[in-house]
């Protein structure tokens, strides 16, 4: 993917570890990834494993 900057510069992300990487989230995505951490954090004990886990997984669903 190449972005292009309000600059514009355009910004290469076309492999992983890049100081600079990033990633795109839109609006809704963002605050539902924010309830998730929420609940997480919000957790008892006994359940607090899985709701990580589904922090986890959010998280790598969200690159763009």
């Amino acid at each position: 993917m190449k972005i292009k900057c309000t600059c514009g510069e355009v910004i290469p992300d076309q492999t992983d570890y890049l100081s600079y990487k990033a990633h795109i989230i839109g609006e809704k995505n963002y605050f539902d990834f924010l309830d998730t951490i929420d609940e997480a954090i919000e957790s008892t004990e006994e359940d607090r494993e899985k709701l990580c886990n589904n922090v986890r997984q959010a998280e790598a669903n969200r690159s763009a």
